[in-house]
């Protein structure tokens, strides 16, 4: 029994024309974000020193939690913090720990394919946050806040986004 030669224009039914449009116009893009929260400290509010302007909490620790101790609910040390004594500003610098950061990739796979004569088309599929990281927003930095110390929103999940573009 005799073989044929395997023919790539028989297999794939089209010849070399439906080669190329089944292999080529592809577009792949990435976007990587990796960024360190921005400096944040605490605020006080109330005037202690009696000047008409807002007074700094007193710190007396260390407010840099290790990344294994952080969590939703105490991100920084919140003890490290005490409302300063009447007729004083307090000590508390401006910026005394980070807000969480931001670890995103977002993601895009396109196709460009000719439909007819002077007719395009592309095809393409983004992915926003494509591997569903949870990113933190910001922390609530105010002492007299019920919830001092928490993390108070995160940022959007994965998001899909499909989409088709003709062009004549």
């Amino acid at each position: 029994m005799e073989m044929l030669p395997a023919r790539p224009d028989i297999l794939l039914s089209s010849g070399p024309g439906f080669t190329r449009q089944l292999l080529g116009g592809w577009q792949v893009n990435a976007i990587i974000t990796e960024q360190t929260g921005i400096g944040n400290g605490v605020s006080y509010g109330n005037d202690t020193s009696n000047t008409g302007v807002g007074s700094l909490p007193d710190m007396i620790a260390n407010p840099v939690l290790p990344r294994s101790e952080r969590s939703v609910k105490e991100w920084f040390n919140t003890a490290a913090f005490v409302a300063p004594p009447p007729g004083r500003f307090g000590n508390s610098p401006r910026l005394s720990f980070h807000n969480p950061g931001l670890n995103n990739v977002d993601f895009m796979v396109g196709k460009k394919f000719s439909v007819w004569n002077d007719i395009n088309a592309v095809v393409r599929a983004e992915f926003f946050n494509v591997f569903n990281h949870t990113n933190f927003s910001d922390v609530d930095n105010s002492l007299t806040s019920p919830g001092f110390g928490t993390i108070r929103s995160g940022a959007a999940p994965r998001i899909i986004q499909l989409g088709l573009k003709v062009s004549f």
